[in-house]
């Protein structure tokens, strides 16, 4: 600084000047090859310079220049940055499949077996020797009753093929045992109800 300027003293050293020049024609001769207002421009950014330099000092009218200046000067770019949105895909819901319990021949009877080995006795005994008796089927609401000893009492019934009289179904009640691969009917019985 030189001793002749104070530091509110809004002018300019010859640095500062001839770099005001130089922006301020190379801003004119950008806007006239763009095809732009040329002058007007010019006039515009010296106007705002010069009234920033009166109001509040150097400093602000520099800033306030360049950034007019460069704004005009370089052109306008925008960069949109695609943000891809990723794909919804439903996820495959994986269902096991149901365990099933491993049955060996050599196990014990149950409801269902005790009640088929029964329903071969009535059959057998019953239904053979009256064609049309209609057997009804297995009922799991009703499944055989196991005894204490592991053996099954079944009870299988038999629409008879003609009506009889005070008879609404013959019955064969047996007791099964043995296992699933060899049932053994201990004993049965045929009663009509």
């Amino acid at each position: 600084m030189n001793d002749d300027q104070h530091p509110d003293d809004p002018q300019f050293d010859d640095r500062r000047s001839a770099a005001w020049r130089d922006a301020i024609v190379e801003s004119a001769r950008a806007d006239l090859a763009r095809g732009g207002r040329g002058r007007k421009h010019v006039w515009t950014v010296v106007g705002l310079v010069i009234a920033a330099l009166v109001v509040s000092g150097s400093g602000v009218a520099y800033a306030l220049s360049t950034t007019i200046l460069s704004d005009r000067s370089a052109p306008a770019t925008s960069t949109a940055t695609a943000t891809p949105t990723p794909e919804e895909r439903d996820t495959p819901t994986v269902i096991p499949a149901p365990v099933t319990p491993t049955v060996s021949p050599d196990d014990p009877i149950d409801a269902l077996g005790a009640w088929q080995a029964c329903a071969d006795v009535g059959v057998e005994n019953y239904a053979a020797q009256n064609p049309g008796a209609e057997m009804q089927p297995y009922d799991p609401d009703h499944p055989p009753t196991r005894n204490d000893d592991g053996t099954y009492q079944a009870i299988v019934a038999f629409v008879p093929p003609q009506p009889l009289p005070g008879v609404g179904s013959i019955i064969a009640i047996c007791t099964v045992g043995g296992t699933r691969g060899d049932p053994t009917v201990l004993d049965w019985i045929l009663k009509d109800i």
